[in-house]
This record gives structure tokens, sequence and C-alpha cells, in this order.
């Protein structure tokens, strides 16, 4: 089994309903039991391409105090990009292949598995001024867990999507760039052991993945140009889930 293959759980990821049901057990109590009518929606489709974005609607049987009527589950899974096939014109027949998958997996399980550090840091921290939703569980990739690596988090109606394609007004970055300052004045706080647990040089391992030989063989064509810019693109919608 593999990340960027249909499996039987939610939304044809790895995660079944049982072992969600398991999580909201251990958050919410055992009275938090799905009910007949649970619902999931794919929310996040074709906006960022290493997670499918489920926002489940639990139906709960009984009546619970101080438990959300929805919520999201963020599953990691590299089906999100199998399912945008087409959308990338040329480019993609290197990056539909198999064995670009299974090269790129361990290094795109590192940026889940980093997501996870930065929530516990802040409120290890108790870092209060970087905005973000609230996380109700979180589960790591590891040695004995390779397909299960998920966030389950608060649902934040009536938000706004930017994509890189989008045009933006100064004015519009500046929640995000004054998130972004409290982010890296968080971090000296943080210890050297904090630091260790953080993929460093993400770019740079990951691109060394993804320039194969194959692939540099289509850049060295005509329009080599273009399709750079359609690679950079490309490879940024990829990791803006």
């Amino acid at each position: 089994m593999a990340l960027n293959v249909p499996a039987d759980g939610i939304l044809r990821t790895h995660l079944t309903w049982e072992d969600l049901q398991e999580c909201v057990f251990e958050v919410f109590g055992k009275n938090a039991k799905f009910g007949q009518n649970k619902d999931v929606k794919d929310i996040g489709f074709a906006s960022g391409f290493m997670s499918k974005m489920c926002l489940i609607t639990p139906d709960f049987d009984s009546d619970l105090n101080d438990v959300p009527e929805r919520f999201v589950v963020k599953v990691f899974s590299q089906l999100a990009f199998v399912e945008c096939k087409g959308a990338f014109g040329d480019i993609e027949t290197e990056f539909s292949k198999e064995e670009f998958s299974e090269k790129l997996a361990p290094e795109l399980k590192k940026i889940h598995n980093n997501e996870i550090a930065l929530y516990r840091m802040l409120e290890k921290y108790n870092v209060t001024k970087v905005a973000r939703p609230k996380v109700f569980y979180m589960r790591e990739f590891s040695e004995e867990n390779q397909l299960k690596g998920f966030i389950m988090m608060e649902y934040v109606a009536g938000n706004l999507s930017y994509h890189i394609f989008d045009n933006l007004a100064p004015e519009d970055i500046l929640q995000a760039l004054r998130n972004i300052a409290a982010l890296e004045a968080a971090s000296l706080n943080f210890s050297d052991d904090d630091k260790m647990l953080f993929f460093r040089n993400i770019f740079a391992e990951i691109f060394a993945k993804v320039m194969t030989k194959e692939v540099r063989k289509v850049y060295g064509s005509a329009n080599c140009q273009l399709k750079l810019y359609h690679f950079y693109v490309m490879f940024m919608w990829l990791f803006s889930a």
C-alpha cells in the first residue's frame, strides 16, 4: 500500500471511520459516537496537493456539551495530487510516475511531522500571537504508522483562500506578515532539542528528489524557461497544502 493509491477509508485515504472514531472518543469522551448520518466533504480540492481536507459532520448520537458540530481532518495523502491529473500539462508525465511518488513520499511525511512539531512547540511555549485553528488531535508518521498521518482541528468557516497566482494588494498580506513575525519571535525561545525536530533545508532535500535526470531532460528542450516556470508554479502548489 502507498499514499498515492486509493484506499477504502475517508475520501479514499487510508484513514477509516473506525480510526477516526477512536480518536474522537479520546478527545471528546466515550459518548461522542458518530451517528448514522455522519458525513464528509472534500473542502480542499485543487487548493494544495499534499493533503485531503475532510470536513466532518459527526452527527453525534447523544447531546454533548462543548463539542463542535463540524470539524476538519487534514489527512496527509499523495492522492490529492493524483486526483488533479490533467491540470499540469506536459510537465505532468514525470510527476505522475509511481517511481516519483515513491521517492518523494519520505520527504513529504517529514513535512507533515514538521507541522505537528510546530503545533506542539507553540503550545509548549504558550504562543498566542500566531493565528491558527484549534487542534484536537494529531498523529505523525513513524516506523509503526506509515499510512495514516493526520491532524484533527476546528473548522473555521468563511475563510478565503489565496493562491500563488492571485494578485494581492500590500494590505492583503499584512495579517500573514504579522503572523510570520510572531512565529519568528516565538522561535527564539526554542531549545536546540526543539529545533532538531524540524526538517532542515527542506527545499534542497526535496528538489534533490524532484530534479531527476529525466526531468532535467524535459527542461532541456524548447520553451525551457516556460516549462521551468510551469514547474515552479506546480511545485509551490504542491506544497501549499
